[in-house]
């Protein structure tokens, strides 16, 4: 069992959940990466 919840928004982008209420999104290119990491507001 995974700790994230991963789901694929377009091929490219991915979104990233925690069980802690942290969304990231992964935006994956051919020859690189960028990770969105918001923050978590309380």
């Amino acid at each position: 069992m995974s700790f994230y919840t991963i789901e694929q928004l377009q091929p490219w982008l991915y979104s990233i959940f925690d069980p802690l209420g942290l969304y990231c999104y992964l935006a994956v290119g051919d020859k690189s990466a960028l990770l969105f990491d918001t923050p978590q507001v309380r």
